[in-house]
């Protein structure tokens, strides 16, 4: 277990330094921006409820450390050349920092799955779901970044491992705290309360008032974590709200209706490829199958465990898959659950192997480690790929290098960062929010698109923006000064930047 947890913290801290010193992610300023300003003015509380509280905080005793030791500027930069995900590149120290304090609950999270499948399956079970998860692309990927998703999925897993040990009022009010510091992290965590709720059904004389007990250590534990949800309710309940509304109505550019089909085709391309994503639906099915044949004829703790686990995450899937905004990084809790119940089963295949001989069990083990080598394979291309440049790094080289001090440049997001000391510099989220033409007349000089915005709207299947996409189209006629395209081993969107031509009444 402990070199499987040295293999998990190599592959999600190196390359934590990657798009340095202006960081790239767009929901990475959604936490470090409220920080900065947290540990500017002195005030606890966030003012900004749209993600919680918990890793805005960690984040602001970061900023604050750099701060008072290392002199850092707080500041959030403003104007017209910066957008919301825009991060001024004094603030990199911190922002490094809170993506390493990520590739550790990353770390973490391997750890609690190993003790999560321990608990219900054994050492078998133990090694193979915290393999899983050590190796699984997505996981990985995502604990390079300053966001919720991979701490609140380790909380997660804290939760159910607590809720799986022998029942009593400690491992009942742990799983709740557990489960309310996942919700303080990312509000959808509290997905999971039902599930951790019956489990807590079985200590002796409480039983009927655990679900009770958790419930309310949950809750104590999200106000403790994110205590002006409470002080500053109707500012919490506001941007409660809007992220409601948000992911009822989607998305710009990210959303659609029934992605089940979406998720899956993201899980496939995104690493696991059709072995890994056969492994993960069979290891689940040998999973549930088993744990519920011993729980007709023995009443099982361990396989009611696992058949709550199993069941989570399913349910949760489902639950995505009717939500209209769609972002890959959703799935990673209930995959987490997934990943811990694949590895129960595998852990049970690798048993009852063992029980026939000593050559169908080494046989087994090596079916298994066979089946792991596709996704560790692409978690190791995907920790490489991080270490090395981005395009939008290059894209910034060349901008400097060939347009002329003073230039009047319109940048879209996702892309580089021209120097606004040097540079006349507008962003736009979308330079197809402008007609073409008022470019042309208002003495642009050049316009900076990336793949990541263009490539929602011109491959929407549902063809929702025909505007925006016809607008694009006459911007790509217009001259392309430089494409800057990621290589196999490189991260970024494509870059292009065009030259708006004089209008035909212009000489």
């Amino acid at each position: 277990m402990a070199a499987v947890s040295l293999v998990a913290l190599a592959l999600r801290w190196y390359g934590t330094d990657w798009g340095a010193p202006y960081g790239y992610h767009f929901d990475e300023p959604f936490v470090l921006k409220p920080a900065l300003r947290m540990a500017e003015r002195g005030d606890p509380n966030p003012h900004f409820f749209r993600y919680p509280s918990a890793l805005i905080y960690a984040e602001t005793a970061i900023a604050l450390a750099y701060h008072r030791l290392g002199g850092m500027d707080l500041t959030v930069p403003s104007g017209p050349a910066y957008g919301p995900s825009d991060l001024g590149p004094w603030s990199w120290p911190a922002l490094l920092a809170g993506r390493r304090l990520v590739a550790v609950a990353g770390t973490l999270s391997v750890a609690a799955a190993g003790l999560l499948a321990w608990r219900i399956a054994g050492a078998p079970a133990a090694l193979a779901a915290a393999a899983l998860l050590a190796v699984l692309p997505l996981h990985v990927e995502h604990s390079h970044y300053l966001t919720t998703d991979v701490p609140a999925a380790g909380w997660l897993l804290l939760a159910f491992a607590l809720a799986a040990a022998p029942p009593s009022k400690a491992a009942v009010l742990g799983a709740g705290a557990a489960l309310g510091a996942a919700t303080a992290t990312k509000y959808t965590a509290a997905v999971a309360l039902p599930a951790l709720m019956l489990l807590s059904v079985g200590a002796p004389g409480t039983r009927w008032r655990n679900p009770f007990l958790l419930a309310a250590a949950a809750a104590c534990a999200f106000v403790l974590l994110c205590p002006f949800a409470v002080l500053d309710w109707r500012v919490f309940l506001a941007d409660l709200s809007v992220v409601r509304e948000h992911y009822t109505t989607g998305h710009l550019g990210s959303e659609g209706n029934a992605n089940w089909s979406w998720y899956i085709e993201r899980l496939a391309d995104g690493g696991l490829g059709t072995t890994g994503m056969l492994a993960l639906f069979a290891g689940n099915a040998v999973a549930c199958g088993a744990a519920l044949r011993d729980w007709i004829h023995q009443r099982n703790r361990s396989s009611f465990v696992l058949l709550t686990i199993a069941i989570t995450a399913l349910c949760w899937f489902a639950w995505l898959g009717t939500v209209r905004v769609r972002f890959e990084r959703n799935l990673i809790p209930p995959l987490t659950l997934a990943a811990v119940a694949a590895g129960c089963g595998a852990g049970l295949l690798v048993e009852a192997a063992r029980r026939r001989g000593r050559l169908v069990a080494g046989c087994a083990a090596a079916a298994l480690i066979l089946v792991l080598a596709a996704p560790a394979r692409v978690a190791v291309h995907t920790a490489a790929r991080f270490g090395n440049r981005d395009t939008r790094e290059r894209a910034q080289r060349w901008i400097e290098a060939n347009l002329p001090a003073g230039a009047r440049i319109v940048r879209e997001e996702y892309g580089p960062r021209p120097d606004p000391t040097r540079y006349r510099v507008e962003y736009l989220w979308s330079a197809a929010f402008r007609e073409p033409r008022w470019y042309q007349r208002n003495g642009v000089d050049a316009v900076v698109v990336s793949s990541l915005v263009y490539r929602r709207f011109l491959r929407d299947p549902e063809k929702r923006y025909p505007q925006i996409v016809e607008r694009y189209r006459r911007i790509f006629k217009w001259p392309r000064l430089v494409r800057i395209a990621p290589g196999p081993q490189e991260l970024g969107p494509v870059v292009s930047v065009f030259r708006p031509p004089p209008l035909p009444d212009q000489p």
